[in-house]
């Protein structure tokens, strides 16, 4: 079952576009490169950006949703967007079924990445911007359950197939450089995988043994998680390097790192051989 997997700013009604399958979208060398300058600190005073905006990424099998996610009025707004204008009673005959997925496609403003690829993704995270503390802990921070995620506790975010295996324009500096933002990335995997939302669970299945190495689990006994219940789903998140934080403040915040961490991992093994 193939289902399709929108972003949403649910304050600004902005959506990220339709996106294949949830491990396309994880793997898709464009999905840091949007999500990260949207959510990061440094962009806290633009007007574009996300940081504490109520979000969500909606499947298109998702009809039902979160409770409380939407008002009565914004229900009313996607029940009643396939109305026959000629009869106000009745949906035309060829529209598909009215959903926050398709009513997002229809009338939210699509954002569009400033960056393409990898190289622009590095460029970005090596320019002073948001990478420029990438060595330091980075934080997803669930402002709505005051919840967070701490980029060095993910564990270690595999080199993605869109990522060559050496470089030889690329120095040992800008190597290691790459395998911090690697952490950074695992944040923008991590806000996707906990505000999933779908109606129809989507499994994700680790292999058995990763590319030549021996079985990590015996037959039946495969890792898996299901992708489309995310506990963030609608919520306001940012997120912020730990020297702008307050280690006090965090005192009364709950960390999940290792929680989300262990299903990022699964994600993760299935990635490996995407």
């Amino acid at each position: 079952m193939l289902q399709y997997w929108q972003l949403l700013n649910l304050d600004k009604r902005e959506t990220l576009g339709q996106c294949g399958d949830f491990p396309e979208f994880l793997a898709s060398p464009s999905t840091p490169d949007a999500i990260l300058p949207l959510f990061a600190s440094n962009m806290l005073s633009h007007p574009s950006s996300w940081a504490g905006d109520r979000v969500i990424c909606i499947s298109d099998y998702a009809i039902t949703y979160p409770k409380g996610l939407l008002t009565d009025k914004e229900l009313d707004e996607i029940e009643d967007m396939y109305l026959d204008e000629d009869n106000g009673d009745e949906y035309a005959g060829d529209d598909p079924a009215p959903t926050l997925f398709s009513f997002a496609e229809e009338w939210y403003f699509l954002r569009q990445s400033h960056l393409s690829g990898p190289s622009g993704s590095q460029n970005q995270f090596r320019k002073g911007g948001i990478g420029k503390d990438a060595k330091k802990a980075w934080y997803l921070r669930n402002l709505t359950k005051k919840e967070y995620v701490r980029s060095d506790l993910l564990g270690d975010c595999p080199q993605l197939p869109w990522q060559t295996d050496s470089d030889p324009s690329q120095s040992n500096s800008e190597e290691r450089s790459t395998n911090s933002n690697n952490a950074i990335r695992g944040l923008c995997q991590a806000l996707l995988l906990c505000t999933s939302w779908s109606s129809e669970l989507e499994t994700i299945i680790a292999p058995l043994s990763p590319k030549g190495g021996k079985p990590k689990a015996a037959a039946g006994e495969q890792e898996k998680i299901d992708v489309g219940q995310g506990k963030w789903a609608g919520d306001r998140l940012d997120i912020r390097c730990a020297s702008e934080l307050d280690k006090a403040d965090l005192e009364s915040w709950k960390d999940v790192s290792v929680e989300v961490g262990k299903e990022l991992g699964i994600v993760w093994k299935t990635l490996g051989v995407f």
